[in-house]
């Protein structure tokens, strides 16, 4: 029981450090992830701390679940400054970003690569789904990202933290085209 306060207490001031450093609301960075979709967040961070993953590579992950979460914060309580200007601040984070990211060869994948990790023996493969909202219809649009490492064990960290999200994740070996179970 002591131990998960502590790793959740270890969490929340990771993650603080992750909202310092996107320059947006600490309370509302970790309500955003619960809300979009990152249950028990705090833990999560705890372990990425661990691991030894920096603050640009979890603040460059966790805004796929930010800008949801705001989305789902602003449809409940309505348009907020706050709130715009973490969006904004989290749209301008992740587009400096995107120039570092790089599409795949493969045209029919569509896959784009994490800058952060782009080679490496292993391969995370993991689709994020945004749902919209077009004319009425609800559409669930998907977007798929790869990142490459040698350290499995830190794919293995990001596998579980979009499975838990509600990502389609699966680690594979490069080298042997083997599928590796990350849980």
């Amino acid at each position: 029981m002591i131990q998960a306060m502590i790793q959740t207490y270890s969490g929340k001031k990771f993650g603080n450090r992750v909202a310092d450093f996107l320059g947006i609301h600490r309370g509302l960075f970790h309500s955003a992830m619960e809300e979009g979709g990152c249950e028990m967040h705090l833990l999560k961070l705890h372990m990425l701390k661990k691991q030894g993953i920096e603050i640009p590579e979890v603040a460059l992950h966790a805004s796929d679940f930010l800008m949801p979460g705001l989305l789902a914060i602003e449809t409940r309580f309505g348009r907020q400054t706050l709130i715009d200007d973490a969006m904004r601040r989290i749209r301008d984070f992740t587009e400096s970003h995107q120039s570092e990211m790089q599409r795949s060869t493969e045209p029919e994948d569509d896959v784009i690569v994490s800058s952060e990790f782009p080679s490496g023996r292993y391969q995370l493969s993991y689709t994020v789904y945004v749902k919209e909202r077009i004319r009425g219809e609800e559409r669930k649009i998907g977007t798929k990202y790869a990142m490459r490492s040698d350290n499995l064990d830190n794919l293995k960290t990001f596998a579980m933290m979009h499975k838990v999200g509600g990502d389609e994740v699966m680690i594979e070996d490069l080298e042997s085209g083997e599928q590796i179970p990350y849980s």
